[in-house]
């Protein structure tokens, strides 16, 4: 009986290590990805006022 419980646990161990690896893993990835996609939106937000304001200058003088 022991057998195919030893069997199964040997089939199943991988999977649960690369969980245990790989879900932090992506995790973290994902954390980065949205913090560098905050920061482009950022940028992007901060060049269309730029962008506002100058044209704004331009149209007052």
């Amino acid at each position: 009986m022991g057998a195919w419980l030893w069997g199964a646990w040997l089939q199943v161990w991988p999977n649960l290590a690369a969980n245990v690896l790989w879900v932090p893993v992506v995790g973290v990835h994902h954390w980065l990805t949205c913090r560098h996609l905050r920061a482009l939106h950022e940028q992007q937000r901060h060049l269309h006022h730029l962008i506002e304001q100058k044209e704004s200058e331009g149209q007052s003088t």
